[in-house]
């Protein structure tokens, strides 16, 4: 057997006991992940989960309290549907920091390390 050679394996075919601990799935939003052996030793896992993302658009004419009220109405149902779901996080990608400041304040949100990236599907 080749000793640089990597063999994924798929959670469908993991045993319980065979599954490392960090290896979260307790969450029914996981859809596929695996982990990556070498030399019969984990080195690596990895998960697909489904994602939640805010997305809301205003009338530019609209006035601020309007448009606050709207937010909160908005932020209300996301949140309800999320929790009633089972959905663990929601995320928010925002241009304007003044909007980022607002969501954090009066909703919760953190700001989180890291260079948001998409992969759009399928390729090309």
């Amino acid at each position: 057997m080749d000793k640089d050679r990597m063999i994924l394996q798929k959670l469908s075919d993991l045993k319980d006991l065979n599954r490392p601990d960090y290896l979260e799935l307790d969450s029914s939003y996981v859809i596929t992940g695996g982990i990556i052996k070498k030399d019969d030793k984990v080195i690596a896992s990895g998960r697909v989960k489904l994602f939640e993302e805010e997305i809301l658009s205003f009338k530019e004419e609209l006035l601020i309290i309007l448009k606050g009220r709207a937010l909160e109405l908005f932020m209300n149902a996301a949140v309800k549907e999320c929790e009633e779901n089972g959905v663990q996080q929601l995320h928010a990608f925002i241009e304007d920091k003044n909007f980022a400041k607002v969501l954090i304040s009066h909703f919760g949100f953190e700001h989180v390390e890291g260079i948001p990236l998409v992969l759009n599907l399928p390729r090309k």
